[in-house]
């Protein structure tokens, strides 16, 4: 495939992509809220570490797709 081939294959790849990140960032929010939740409701503080730490990582992965969707689109605009 020669470059110019391969280039406007993955233009035409970017909508599914998008679609793909968003889906991405939906699950991410669900689990960053669940875990917020979680932690919320523990009583027991030896369970507290690990509650905040899911609450953080969930958080970052978060973020991270907003900021690859935020990319894409500031590339696409």
């Amino acid at each position: 495939m020669k470059l110019k081939q391969l280039f406007k294959f993955l233009n035409k790849q970017k909508p599914t992509t998008i679609s793909d990140l968003e889906l991405k960032l939906l699950n991410a929010k669900k689990e960053w809220l669940e875990a917020q939740k979680i932690c919320d409701e523990i009583t027991d503080h030896r369970e507290l570490d690990t509650a905040i730490l899911k609450v953080v990582r969930a958080e970052r992965r978060y973020m991270h797709y907003l900021e690859l969707i935020k990319h894409i689109t500031i590339k696409q605009g």
